[in-house]
């Protein structure tokens, strides 16, 4: 699934009129780079209709991303040297590039989905063309607003001893917006009733807190140095924060039962599985 969603990703590259910023977004969208967000959104909408060829809203997803993780590296935010194996965007090129190149990539992603609704034309789902593409641009626009993503950011950025956020809503505005884009996304696209949207962003945020809280896992030892009072596991302790991720993953898997997605339960949750399976026999670390 990486290979071909990375094939229809470079092509839409290819396609943008050659330049110093179509270089810098191709460089950007290069590297180590996992794709676990539109890969999500490809295994729901696999998982729902196994034919399914449409790679624009996938590709939307990656490009809103990679925008996000630029800005986050630039100097006066993460002020971050490295990115997906790599010199982050702004180093390699200039901060002035990499702020169009992020700019860009959102407009680009939106003209993905507008591709993408296109592309249901002909198909079972031509008649709710409209509704997904409307659906779509709510979620994702709600993702990116000021109230999503960047006010994440900027809780993350001004969080000290004194400027404390609910850590939860940091999470989900930093983090779990944009697995509810890949998790609405997949499932809309890949023919999903719309009338279950609602559960499908439920199970998302569920998703998103879980990735959040077992990142705070791997960060204990740097988090305890740098600032222990962002950390969920070092603020709730480890006992508290392994059960909660177990009752996370109950609602998770029900809520997968629900769906139809149970098939995805392994590829959504060995990597949880496989954390509390090591902390049962052994404190972690």
């Amino acid at each position: 699934m990486k290979e071909a969603f990375e094939r229809a990703l470079f092509k839409e590259i290819s396609s943008i009129q050659d330049c110093k910023l179509k270089e810098a977004a191709l460089y950007a969208l290069e590297g180590e780079a996992k794709r676990i967000r539109p890969l999500i959104a490809f295994q729901i909408a696999h998982t729902l209709y196994p034919s399914f060829n449409n790679f624009h809203p996938l590709i939307a997803l990656e490009f809103a991303h990679t925008s996000s993780l630029i800005l986050d590296d630039l100097p006066e935010m993460d002020n971050s040297d490295e990115r997906r194996g790599k010199a982050a965007l702004h180093r390699k090129f200039n901060v002035k590039e990499a702020l169009l190149v992020a700019v860009g990539l959102i407009s680009e992603s939106y003209r993905q989905l507008h591709l993408g609704a296109q592309k249901l034309k002909g198909s079972e789902l031509e008649k709710e063309a409209f509704a997904i593409l409307q659906c779509a641009l709510e979620t994702t626009t709600n993702a990116g607003g000021i109230t999503g993503a960047p006010l994440g950011q900027w809780m993350d950025l001004t969080f000290s001893e004194k400027q404390e956020h609910p850590l939860l809503d940091m999470m989900q505005k930093k983090t779990g917006v944009f697995f509810e884009s890949s998790f609405v996304l997949g499932w809309i696209f890949g023919g999903g009733a719309m009338e279950k949207v609602s559960k499908v962003r439920e199970m998302a945020q569920l998703f998103g807190i879980i990735f959040q809280v077992m990142d705070d896992f791997f960060d204990l030892e740097e988090d305890a140095r740098e600032r222990p009072f962002a950390n969920f596991v070092l603020q709730k302790g480890e006992d508290y924060s392994l059960q909660y991720l177990e009752e996370l993953k109950e609602r998770l898997v029900a809520l997968l039962e629900y769906l139809g997605l149970i098939k995805l339960r392994q590829a959504l949750l060995e990597p949880l599985e496989s954390l509390l399976q090591h902390c049962r026999s052994t404190p972690f670390g």
